[in-house]
């Protein structure tokens, strides 16, 4: 007999589904036999979807035909975006396979210490122990003794503020304002 091969859409790459004519049936020696064959499962390439947002990234995802699954992790990154995926962008998978997402869930908090009144030495340090970045700006004082401690700081001590983020020392804005 001659085979003839003939992909058809399945999920089973390589497994025979059919032959024309069908078996147990007599036919002259050198017919040809019609062998259906699955194809394999249907593939696509996974989009990129690091940096989107996970509502954008499963959208994106479940629009090629991958599932998304993702995990939460510690990351600098805003809540909720997507900062890792795998299998990587541009790799061709089976439609149905599960994407991997790290999504960050924010930026780590810290409590901010109170360095009202601390030398401009103590409060870097204090600041800097804690997670922060740290820049001064000075202010007048007419009390030669208050000559570079801190006068004031904003937020104040004991909020929470993001952890590296700059720690400004009279300005206005997130981390720690100290003025000198």
């Amino acid at each position: 007999l001659k085979p003839e091969k003939h992909l058809v859409p399945g999920d089973t790459e390589g497994q025979v589904t059919a032959t024309d004519p069908p078996a147990g049936k007599s036919v002259p020696e050198g017919t040809k036999v019609r062998v259906n064959v699955m194809s394999g499962p249907a593939t696509a390439h996974v989009p990129s979807v690091v940096g989107l947002s996970l509502n954008e990234a499963t959208a994106r995802l479940n629009a090629a035909g991958f599932n998304p699954n993702p995990s939460f992790v510690d990351s600098t990154a805003p809540k909720d975006q997507v900062v890792h995926q795998s299998p990587a962008p541009g790799t061709t998978e089976p439609k149905g396979t599960s994407v991997a997402l790290q999504v960050s869930n924010g930026p780590p908090q810290a409590s901010v210490p109170d360095v009202v009144g601390y030398t401009s030495q103590q409060a870097v340090q204090t600041l800097e122990a804690a997670g922060f970045q740290v820049n001064q700006q000075y202010v007048s004082v007419s009390d030669p003794s208050q000559d570079n401690v801190v006068q004031s700081q904003n937020p104040p001590g004991g909020s929470s503020a993001t952890k590296g983020e700059t720690d400004h020392h009279g300005g206005g804005g997130s981390g720690v304002v100290a003025h000198l």
